[in-house]
């Protein structure tokens, strides 16, 4: 809710909202959009991940605490071969 509101207060439209991901419909956005965004998130404790690599470990992050959570364990997997999947 708090990430939505603050996108929209930008005058941005998201579509869905995950936890670690937000779907925009805006195709691009302008440096100073990003900025913006960034600044807006920050001032309530989050944070926007912009390159590759962070967000592959976000997402594996994401991934094994959703795993942790349901009472699951990590796939059975050595972490190369599960962050190529």
């Amino acid at each position: 809710m708090v990430v939505r509101a603050e996108l929209e207060k930008l005058n941005l439209h998201p579509v869905n909202i995950a936890l670690g991901e937000v779907v925009i419909e805006e195709k691009e956005l302008t440096k100073e959009q990003l900025s913006k965004i960034s600044d807006a998130l920050k001032d309530v404790g989050f944070e926007l991940i912009d390159d590759r690599r962070s967000k592959l470990i976000e997402q594996i992050n994401l991934c094994y605490k959703d795993s942790a959570l349901q009472g699951r364990t990590a796939p059975n997997k050595n972490l190369p071969n599960f962050t190529s999947l």
